[in-house]
């Protein structure tokens, strides 16, 4: 039994952190409000997979575009903390709006050590990311954060880059109701702060990101980051939680054969034997579990991600779907580069392109139970929800998940790794090990 994706349907005709410079000592070592979305328990669901030829799988870059995403217009509608009226804010510009945009060196040209480190990882990874990512793991597991509880106690932390790709600060969102608007955080970071849990025993993102470069040693990846703390000046908004939704909206229950009603999108198809399998999200199918129904063929839930928000559909009959012949697997073990390019297929055969903005810091320790997040433009619209989200190569980076309301201060999509749904689901074990 192996994954597919199935094929999509062709368009209809017609705060600023200064750190204090240090003689630091270097070491060696090895979701947000406004819950919506939820299926009436006397809808009938539909979740959509295609037949048609995917000609829309094929990669067709648009037109150039500012690296930080720029601003898309929509409806009018009033944006808190200097928003401009009529415009979306994606994380992007938030983070220029507040910090600057303003182009910075390159985190890997900062001085000899971060050279070092950047050609230890020679081309797998950007470099930037990935230092970035370590020190502010460090300042948000040091004694820096302690002076800060906002940045821990019950927020999403997301590391966004911005400044056309140059800077890479923290944003943090807290569920706290006296935070109501984003603002810049200031507070000093000296680097023996930040080396102080990089060295410590119970540090693990120095052993994560080694393990996964043969030639980075332990000692290459401190010594960079004590640099880029010792001259680099990094910054951090804290700002409200935005409030969210799924981008499944319910619907009031229709006759099958009159209207059809649709709740969500088909990630995932799996085939063993005459059994076909798909994944979708939970929150679209779970409040009408008997009532599941993909092209014609009615469909149980044999596996539920409560964390990932995501689950396992199986058909007695087999389903209409067609199984497009560019899938190459699913992102492990790798956080996805700034401004990545990335698509998904939409149930009415557009093809929806767009780009990586930001990762949640949980992705640079995670836990095996936690949700990590990617965050794109806000594209996604009702009926989206459970889509695989695919870079240039037909991998699999994750799930739709929520997307800010549109008149949040802030505008963005946010998708489950597709790892953590694999492994929640339990995909692997059903498929024998032969996920492809």
């Amino acid at each position: 039994m192996s994954a597919m994706m199935p094929m999509p349907m062709p368009k209809p005709e017609r705060s600023t952190h200064k750190s204090k410079k240090t003689k630091g000592k270097k070491g060696q070592s090895k979701e947000g409000r406004g819950e919506t979305g939820q299926a009436s328990g006397k809808d009938e669901v539909l979740i959509w997979s295609t037949d048609e030829p995917a000609e829309t799988l094929v990669w067709q870059p648009g037109p150039p575009e500012a690296a930080s995403g720029g601003a898309v217009p929509i409806d009018p509608v009033a944006h808190g903390g200097g928003g401009v009226r009529g415009e979306q804010r994606n994380l992007a510009t938030l983070m220029n709006d507040i910090l600057g945009g303003a182009r910075q060196q390159p985190l890997a040209e900062t001085g000899d050590a971060t050279q070092r480190f950047a050609a230890a990882i020679g081309g797998a990874a950007n470099p930037d990311v990935l230092l970035a990512g370590m020190y502010w793991w460090s300042v948000l597991n040091g004694p820096a954060s302690q002076r800060e509880p906002q940045m821990i106690d019950g927020a999403d932390r997301l590391l966004v880059t911005h400044a056309d790709g140059t800077r890479h600060s923290l944003l943090v969102l807290t569920q706290d109701d006296s935070v109501t608007e984003p603002a810049k955080l200031d507070f000093d970071v000296s680097a023996d702060e930040i080396l102080l849990p990089l060295v410590s025993r119970e540090s693990t993102v120095v052993d994560l990101i080694t393990d996964r470069f043969a030639k980075l040693q332990g000692r290459q990846a401190i010594e960079a980051v004590v640099e880029i703390a010792e001259n680099v000046n990094f910054g951090a908004v804290l700002g409200p939680m935005p409030d969210m939704e799924h981008t499944c909206l319910p619907q009031d229950a229709v006759a099958v054969g009159i209207n059809e009603t649709l709740k969500a999108s088909v990630g995932l198809v799996f085939r063993d034997g005459e059994t076909i399998y798909a994944t979708t999200a939970l929150h679209a199918v779970e409040q009408s579990p008997s009532e599941i129904i993909v092209r014609g063929a009615y469909g149980r839930i044999v596996a539920k991600g409560i964390v990932t928000d995501s689950c396992l559909l199986q058909f007695d009959e087999t389903p209409s779907i067609t199984i497009a012949d560019t899938f190459a697997g699913i992102y492990e073990g790798r956080i996805p580069n700034p401004y990545q390019k990335v698509l998904f297929h939409r149930i009415n055969g557009d093809c929806v392109r767009t780009k990586v903005l930001s990762t949640d810091m949980d992705a640079y320790d995670p836990d095996p139970a936690g949700r990590i997040r990617s965050y794109t433009d806000p594209v996604t619209i009702p009926s989206d929800s459970g889509v695989a989200l695919l870079d240039e190569d037909g991998t699999v980076v994750g799930f739709a998940y929520k997307r800010t309301k549109r008149d949040a201060y802030v505008q963005f999509s946010s998708w489950i790794w597709a790892q953590q749904v694999a492994n929640e689901l339990g995909i692997k074990e059903r498929c024998h090990g032969l996920v492809d």
